[in-house]
């Protein structure tokens, strides 16, 4: 399924995609290829989808979408990204089931307004949440939320792989289960200001290296009522 600039408001709701082409390619409407492909649709809402293809659900430059209620699960070793957001803000991902893909959700350039709430991110082989160039000064009104997720036996829960000094601002990752990932809960090497990390479980079950890795420049960040447990080397880096 494709949905194009014609197409805001959309929703899609209650139906099975499976086995979509094999490509990674981003970002013109021609090139992309997912179960469900949203290319500038606004408020664009999956509801209730079940997506089990080598991507599952692609959004580009789609404000205000919302991905809810679905069992985004890969079936296959191949399978690269069950949801991949890239431009723009105001993207919403709730009560999912997201598993055994190799990145859980993947979200490039999403500059403010990204809610993370409710789901089971599970057995996804490299990152539960894959974070490159989020969360610009904007956020600092319009956060980018982590909430009452349970992240469960990925390599690493959230991994912010890039290493801009123009992102990274106004986390707040609150509630939230980390468990036995192979690596560590939260990873980021440069650049976490003004994250506010609260009253989020970790649990290392004795395979996971740290709760917390914050390598450099960790500026005015919170750290408060946070539980650890059974780490292989330190519950927090800094």
């Amino acid at each position: 399924f494709t949905f194009d600039q014609n197409s805001d408001d959309s929703v899609i709701k209650n139906l099975a995609v499976i086995n979509s082409k094999n490509t990674t390619s981003c970002c013109g409407l021609t090139s992309m290829s997912a179960g469900i492909v949203v290319y500038l649709s606004d408020n664009t809402v999956v509801d209730n989808v079940r997506a089990d293809s080598y991507i599952g659900i692609l959004m580009y430059y789609s404000n205000g979408a919302v991905i809810k209620n679905s069992e985004i699960i890969s079936t296959a070793s191949n399978h690269q990204y069950g949801i991949r957001l890239y431009y723009y803000k105001d993207y919403t991902i709730k009560n999912n089931e997201i598993s055994n893909y190799g990145y859980g959700v993947r979200s490039e350039y999403i500059y403010e307004g990204l809610e993370i709430e409710d789901n089971y991110i599970h057995n996804n082989t490299n990152y539960g949440v894959y974070i490159y160039n989020v969360g610009n000064t904007n956020a600092r009104s319009n956060p980018i939320e982590f909430t009452g997720n349970r992240f469960v036996d990925n390599n690493y829960g959230i991994y912010k792989g890039d290493t801009s000094s123009g992102y990274s601002y106004a986390y707040n990752i609150k509630d939230n289960l980390f468990k036995s990932q192979s690596t560590d809960g939260i990873y980021s090497n440069t650049y976490s200001r003004e994250w506010v990390v609260e009253n989020n479980t970790f649990d290392g079950d004795n395979d996971q290296r740290y709760g917390i890795y914050l390598n450099r420049y960790s500026y005015k960040s919170i750290f408060g009522n946070n539980t650890f447990s059974d780490h292989t080397s330190n519950d927090m880096y800094f």
